[in-house]
């Protein structure tokens, strides 16, 4: 099985994890400790 590797411009970063948010995918849904979670409601 081969490797897909995509490259993502920095100037769109923030906007694909706006739209992955909006969608349930983010860092406290796919790490679930606490140091994730808590990272997600603070914004960082």
């Amino acid at each position: 099985m081969s490797q897909i590797h995509i490259i993502i411009p920095a100037d769109k970063k923030a906007s694909i994890l706006r739209e992955l948010d909006a969608i349930g995918i983010n860092q406290a849904t796919i790490y679930l400790n606490l140091d994730k979670i808590a990272g997600y409601l603070k914004g960082v």
